[in-house]
């Protein structure tokens, strides 16, 4: 239920407790969300209790995730750890000076299972469900009437030859010949293939080979004397390559008829294309249940220092492989991989086909399904990363990453370390969100505890600044000005924050005033009047008071990706108090909302092809901790009174994006905290704005997503047919 559909079935029923959803949090327990609506100004002291059955006891902890106000109402957030075992349990609101129940709910067997369905529905990746993504993969290729059209047009000599290079080492022939004929049965038909057989000795195979040459003279063998290593025998295919284009194709492998045709469709809408890659997905050893989908985003810098997101069906201008050094033996197993990134260094014409054209084989042999098959070829991943970044003069070390075949790329932050101003926005958004008052479990066994449940604003923000080690930084914390009555307990914060002052050179206090035409003061307001105010830091931190690293360096690994030329932003992972994830990102809708990119997994699920566990560029970030130039901020940051801060945000991201700037989502640095919950109504507002001023790029889609995704969904997921 949304949060306008809470409004209008609450407007006589205050307090009241709305269920939201359910998130799987491990195999036996579940996290439950509601929204507990109450009078804004109510003097009630309250908490809540859990009560299962058949359990007698309270079996579960409640966090509070946030909460916003709208007219006369608060809407409070909050998640509950439930036990699978749990048939049926009740929460309970409770109003601490009466000890009496003022609103409760039960969760009964009927709803638990339509939640949790719903929940599972939404959240499916492409990936999940194999019968599904063969659905959807049927209904979107290429069927035999348009092949059929696409031969029968007549080729001219503007129309590009495409190469298409296959090392050959003892391929088994079933699966030889699968390859091979999935590229005579190519639409497109000017094209030459080459076949580098790196195994003479094996009779049949080059009988084989001999006999294919013969049928068609499109395809031309290369025979080795020996196996010189794959990075060589691609090398002997490319030195004999004709083609304007050279595409790469294992010998395991398949195309779609359609494959060569789409990459020549997009060389003739973008004569400048130097780089093309498809989307693509895995088949058995029979050829057949096409499954795990890889739905790629477009040209993506950052993921490409994570992992070979390119990978299959790499297509390279003549003009890139002439001016870039062949591979060596140093590269085998990676030598893609190695001319990917090579080819990123020398253009940014880089076009995805977002069409699944390539079939990768599971065999045993194969890393789609044994990633243990090649180990050197992880090994030549790492070295081709740190090859291309000591070229590009970044100074970075490469290890490898927790994931097979991925990597982290660590940006090394400069000594003497740059200024760095932290600003943060306080009571730019109602704080009352975490009140003490509201995160009180009275009944709980658990002993699982909210981090925050017994800290004020104030000493969480002591600990998030304790916990940062960086050495060159000044904290700016943004006090808003009102001529509202003072909240209860606001002096007092505001005594405390003063005392911070003054034990901490480094902490600056700066008034805030309400604009006349303002109906608050917003947290673009307090942004733009702190950064106004900076003029010798090399870089902006706008970051929540809610935070708490988990490790005191942080903020020099956000700098050590900031420092780089082309990043304009960059934010963190952050953890939720109760252990969901806050969302790697923001994606903007069709009509100007925005998505929370895998928002509300638990910490530990990688989400779709691991993607919460590796660094990307992304369309938008999140507001609670984000860092950029101060340059930047204070040229472009101008956000149009949008009210809520993850727009404001976004309309600053995308223009960096207009100035072929990137955003980038790093999962190396970790932040645990709330992620501000803000009044709806104002996204409703600001969606529209966002709109107006960036339909035209807007309407083009999410180009860190997918095209063949479900644009309205946040986990990569696929449409409904």
């Amino acid at each position: 239920m949304s949060s306008m559909d809470h409004r209008k079935h609450n407007q006589s029923k205050v307090p009241s407790i709305i269920t939201n959803g359910a998130y799987r949090d491990h195999g036996d327990t579940y996290l439950w969300i509601f929204t507990c609506i109450t009078k804004a100004h109510a003097p009630h002291h309250l908490s809540y209790s859990v009560q299962g059955f058949p359990e007698s006891l309270s079996i579960a902890s409640v966090v509070v995730r946030g909460s916003y106000q709208h007219g006369s109402c608060m809407y409070t957030e909050l998640s509950v750890r439930v036990p699978h075992r749990v048939r049926r349990f009740t929460l309970r609101l409770i109003d601490l000076d009466s000890r009496t129940t003022i609103a409760r709910t039960t969760v009964g067997l009927a709803k638990r299972h339509q939640i949790k369905y719903a929940y599972e529905q939404e959240t499916a990746n492409a990936c999940v469900d194999a019968e599904r993504y063969r659905r959807w993969f049927e209904a979107h290729r290429a069927h035999e009437d348009e092949i059929e059209h696409q031969k029968q047009r007549a080729y001219t000599d503007d129309d590009p030859l495409m190469s298409i290079i296959t090392p050959v080492f003892n391929t088994p022939s079933l699966f030889l010949q699968a390859a091979i004929e999935s590229v005579r049965a190519q639409s497109y038909g000017k094209w030459e293939y080459i076949l580098v057989n790196a195994s003479p000795e094996n009779e049949k195979l080059s009988t084989a080979l001999a006999s294919y040459a013969q049928k068609d003279q499109r395809i031309s063998i290369v025979t080795l004397p020996s196996n010189q290593g794959i990075a060589a025998n691609t090398n002997q295919g490319i030195s004999v390559a004709q083609g304007d284009y050279l595409c790469f194709m294992d010998h395991d492998d398949t195309l779609e008829p359609n494959a060569l045709h789409e990459y020549v469709q997009a060389i003739k809408d973008d004569l400048n294309i130097d780089l093309l890659y498809c989307d693509e997905d895995s088949i058995d050893e029979e050829g057949t249940n096409n499954n795990s989908p890889l739905f790629k985003p477009n040209a993506n810098i950052d993921l490409l220092y994570s992992n070979d997101y390119v990978i299959h069906f790499l297509a390279v201008s003549k003009r890139i492989i002439d001016c870039t050094e062949r591979s060596n033996a140093r590269y085998d197993g990676a030598q893609d991989y190695d001319l990917t990134l090579k080819s990123f260094e020398h253009t940014q014409h880089i076009q995805h086909v977002s069409k699944v054209l390539y079939h990768w084989r599971q065999h045993p042999g194969s890393m789609s399904e044994n990633v243990d098959s090649k180990p050197y070829a992880q090994k030549a991943g790492r070295y081709a990363i740190a090859d291309h970044l000591k070229r590009c003069a970044i100074n970075a070390h490469v290890d490898f990453a927790s994931q097979p075949s991925t990597y982290r790329a660590q940006f090394i932050c400069p000594t003497p370390r740059p200024t760095v101003t932290m600003v943060i926005p306080f009571d730019a958004y109602n704080e009352r969100a975490l009140d003490a008052t509201l995160s009180v479990n009275i009944d709980s066994t658990d002993n699982q505890r909210d981090p925050f449940m017994d800290m004020s604003r104030v000493e969480s923000l002591q600990r998030f600044i304790g916990g940062t080690s960086y050495e060159s930084l000044d904290i700016r914390i943004g006090i808003t000005q009102s001529d509202e009555p003072a909240q209860p307990g606001r002096k007092q914060t505001l005594a405390q924050l003063q005392k911070m002052a003054q034990n901490d050179s480094r902490i600056q206090l700066i008034p805030v005033s309400q604009s006349k035409a303002a109906e608050t003061v917003l947290w673009s307001d307090i942004v733009q009047t702190v950064v106004a105010n900076t003029s010798h830091s090399s870089y902006v931190l706008i970051a929540s008071p809610w935070l708490l690293p988990n490790d005191p360096h942080w903020l020099d690994t956000l700098v050590g990706y900031g420092q780089r030329a082309t990043v304009g932003a960059v934010a963190p992972r952050l953890i939720q108090p109760d252990g969901l994830f806050a969302g790697m990102a923001a994606s903007v809708h069709s009509d100007g909302s925005l998505g929370y990119l895998q928002h509300d997994l638990p910490a530990d699920d990688a989400g779709y092809v691991g993607v919460n566990h590796r660094p990307r560029d992304v369309q938008s970030l999140l507001s609670d901790c984000v860092l950029t130039r101060t340059s930047l901020i204070q040229s472009f940051y101008k956000h149009e009174s949008m009210q809520n801060a993850d727009y404001a945000l976004a309309d600053y991201c995308l223009t960096l994006a207009s100035q072929q700037l990137l955003c980038v989502y790093t999962p190396y640095v970790q932040l645990y905290g709330a992620h501000l919950i803000q009044e709806p109504m104002l996204s409703h507002k600001d969606a529209r704005m966002l709109n107006q001023k960036w339909h035209d790029i807007i309407v083009q889609g999410d180009p860190t997503y997918n095209s063949n995704l479900d644009s309205t969904n946040d986990y990569w997921s696929l449409p409904q047919l």
